[in-house]
């Protein structure tokens, strides 16, 4: 590692002058995570047993030898570790002129490519049917980080987040506002179960009728539909702000469908012969491609489903230009990734096109119990409570730490 390459440089200069070896010493060195550096130093190097078999002397020896003899600058001490293992300590200082030089000279760390890809990091892409939870910070910071590291290695790189603003979960969302407005302005209604019951629903609905009082009873339930998912939404792109997140671009699914992409897409499948009907519905052949199962694109009843949109998405996201399409998603979302593939192998492009990353999701304990949240009945913590909590810097740097 370039932060240590001094000290190892100044070592083995040190070995070769001290040992009368003939050979060319080949070097181990262990680099430690901030896990075991506190028992086993910041790295370690099997030197010691290396000079053993070669010179047919005393292990111990060689050891005790070298740890009496050696020093540098940067170095805090080193250690006998077991039978021909050295550990070694450096001091606290290193690592703060290390961080030093990285913020005037990048490419310390990043080595810059020839080969220029671009490349579609997407990630976040939560429904805008209330605020992020603490789960999202996970998913966002490892979406921003990758996307910092590729920008730094000059390649092209467009961060986005895909918003769900279409589908029945979108319409929930109209209705439960509506609702809420409603037993503000005093009407006696029944809030259904699976409509979304967080206190942020009627917070905002107290905010329209404290701004409207009764003049939206008459108003279509459109109207509540399209008014909440813009509130919650920069809702969210308040939050990722304040998470030090800022996207490139920010695509909504509403335009596949109102733009007859999603028709253009599935006419590419089917005049591909990877599409069946079934039932009345529409079916995907997507074991054709490795999935476990083939996928209902549309329903009997006209409706399409989930994988419809993203079947388009995947297409508009092609027909941009991008060499690379990368998704980050949550563990529960692992049998998304053969589907997708599929999907883009059913259009004739090329699967591997797509890298999907998924991280383990993220859990709170309570009394050392875990918590069981539900953003539908309202019960979670939210990203913003986090970052409220302890500040921007200390959460995106624990979120990925872990």
């Amino acid at each position: 590692m370039k932060i240590f390459e001094n000290l190892i440089k100044s070592f083995e200069e040190y070995i070769s002058n001290s040992f009368d070896s003939q050979t060319k010493l080949k070097f181990i060195y262990n680099f430690n995570t901030n896990e075991k550096r506190s028992s086993f130093g910041d790295f370690s190097s099997n030197i010691p047993m290396i000079l053993s078999n070669q010179l047919k002397q005393n292990v111990q020896q060689i050891t005790e030898k070298i740890t009496n003899e050696f020093s540098h600058k940067n170095l805090l001490k080193i250690e006998i570790a077991g039978s021909g293992f050295l550990n070694f300590f450096v001091k606290e200082e290193v690592y703060t002129r290390y961080l030093n030089v990285i913020k005037l000279d990048k490419t310390m760390i990043f080595e810059k490519t020839n080969h220029k890809i671009n490349f579609n990091i997407e990630f976040v892409s939560a429904n805008p049917t209330g605020p992020l939870h603490f789960g999202h910070g996970r998913g966002a910071i490892i979406g921003d980080t990758l996307s910092k590291i590729l920008k730094l290695k000059e390649h092209k790189t467009t961060k986005e987040f895909y918003i769900n603003d279409a589908g029945k979960q979108i319409q929930n969302l109209g209705q439960s506002l509506f609702l809420r407005y409603q037993e503000q302005c005093g009407v006696n209604i029944e809030f259904p179960d699976n409509l979304y019951a967080g206190e942020y629903v009627t917070e905002e609905a107290k905010k329209i009728h404290k701004d409207f009082k009764d003049m939206l009873l008459t108003r279509p339930l459109e109207w509540f539909t399209n008014f909440a998912g813009k509130v919650f939404l920069q809702n969210i792109k308040n939050t990722l702000s304040e998470y030090g997140i800022k996207f490139d671009n920010w695509f909504s699914e509403k335009t596949l469908h109102q733009n007859s992409k999603i028709e253009e897409a599935i006419e590419i499948i089917k005049s591909n012969k990877c599409a069946y009907e079934k039932d009345g519905c529409l079916v995907l052949e997507s074991t054709k491609f490795g999935d476990d199962k083939d996928r209902v694109i549309k329903k009997s009843n006209g409706e399409y489903t989930y994988i419809a949109a993203d079947i388009a998405y995947l297409k508009n996201k092609n027909d941009r230009g991008f060499d690379k399409l990368v998704i980050v998603l949550g563990h529960d979302h692992h049998g998304y990734v053969q589907r997708l593939k599929a999907a883009l192998a059913a259009m004739d492009i090329n699967p591997d096109k797509l890298d999907v990353i998924l991280y383990q999701l993220v859990t709170i304990k309570n009394a050392g119990k875990i918590e069981r949240f539900s953003k539908r009945s309202g019960n979670f913590i939210t990203l913003q409570d986090v970052i409220d909590t302890v500040g921007k810097d200390a959460s995106r740097f624990f979120y990925l730490n872990k």
